[in-house]
């Protein structure tokens, strides 16, 4: 197999990696399942990994040796994914999902709330609403429960249903919706106050240049934007590139792409004058979930003096993942590149800090407002 190369990352789609597996049986999968594991670490990784040996012997529970094999490598980016993991990886990399259309997010006092109903979806139709608290999931409580982890409980097969018992206003409710397949948006457009534009990007995906693009002429050349970043995991290379450069006039380079021990690209693209959005006064928003590509955008354009940042600090994952398949239809993640300075320092740990701290997210936006019409 080829190894990963800049250009592969900046100038093509940035697409993950994935490999057909075939299924295997149990007692014939254990070896291959690790060697090709191994395989794709030493291919890929970032840095040229110096991994444990695995002698067939010890490899009679093959998950838990490419575990350790990820293990070694200190970076909980690095991820074995079981079959069913593996299928949502893939699926939400298609932008579809079998679920019932709600994002979940937890508080500050540790409830778990729905922040986002997918217009028309099933949550939809049943009622749910943005800030219901979810307490369990098919008679399952959730209670300690991550984000991911109750998701993937209530996502299933299509045409499957799951009940959901949730508290609204201290009075708890039951409701059974449907799941059906779901085709997941790289963003929501809308107008605020003052003729300024909200783009909400929820991913970096395959279209996701060209949809922020037609949103914003969808507005009507509108005066100011604010760029909301929130939960935002990253994805493809090119897509954070090209909006960071339709949206900024600078010439300067901030960031490089590190590879197998070297440097390997500056990140640079050319947009075309139609998409360029250079003029309007910009706001970002972020918080702890923008990560990977959303916080190397935020980054870039916070140091590049074209944008205010306002929310709370970003994650600090300033890594490239892919997806690569393995035996029995199960998967890897892995980490193919890392930002860094253009002087080949690395960026902060801490993620990008906010010119403006506001911790409360239902009132950020409104900060984000008040800087636009604040002094020029």
């Amino acid at each position: 197999m080829k190894k990963a190369t800049a250009s592969r990352l900046v100038f093509c789609l940035g697409l993950s990696t994935v490999f057909a597996g075939q299924s295997l049986a149990v007692g014939e999968k254990a070896v291959p399942l690790y060697d090709r594991a191994r395989q794709l670490v030493e291919d890929n990784y970032f840095e040229v990994p110096s991994l444990p040996k695995c002698q067939s012997s010890a490899c009679t529970d093959p998950a838990q040796a490419v575990e350790n094999l990820l293990a070694s490598l200190n970076n909980p980016l690095n991820k074995y994914l079981s079959q069913p993991d593996y299928q949502i990886a893939v699926d939400m990399q298609k932008l579809k999902v079998y679920g019932i259309g709600i994002n979940l997010k937890r508080d500050p006092d540790g409830r778990l709330l729905i922040r986002r109903v997918l217009e028309g979806s099933p949550a939809a139709m049943a009622g749910l609403e943005v800030g219901d608290e979810i307490i369990a999931v098919d008679g399952k409580p959730v209670l300690g429960l991550s984000e991911t982890s109750v998701a993937k409980l209530i996502r299933g097969p299509e045409g499957s249903s799951c009940k959901l018992k949730f508290k609204r206003e201290n009075i708890e409710h039951i409701r059974e919706v449907a799941r059906i397949a779901i085709v997941a948006a790289n963003l929501q457009c809308r107008k605020l106050p003052g003729n300024v534009a909200l783009i909400k990007l929820y991913r970096f995906g395959l279209l996701a240049f060209p949809e922020f693009a037609g949103a914003l002429q969808s507005l009507s050349e509108p005066g100011a934007i604010v760029l909301d970043l929130r939960d935002n995991p990253g994805g493809m290379v090119d897509c954070w590139l090209n909006i960071f450069n339709a949206l900024s006039d600078t010439n300067n380079k901030f960031l490089s792409i590190y590879m197998r021990g070297q440097v390997s690209a500056r990140v640079t693209a050319a947009i075309p004058a139609a998409w360029r959005y250079t003029e309007r006064p910009l706001v970002v928003l972020i918080n702890k979930g923008t990560a990977a590509e959303a916080e190397t955008l935020a980054y870039s354009l916070q140091k590049s003096g074209r944008a205010k940042v306002v929310g709370t600090h970003s994650a600090g994952q300033w890594y490239h993942t892919e997806l690569f398949g393995l035996p029995a239809d199960t998967g890897l993640q892995l980490v193919t590149a890392r930002y860094i300075n253009i002087d080949g320092q690395n960026l902060p740990s801490s993620g990008v800090q906010p010119d403006l701290v506001v911790e409360d997210e239902g009132k950020q936006e409104e900060a984000a407002l008040a800087l636009l019409s604040g002094p020029k």
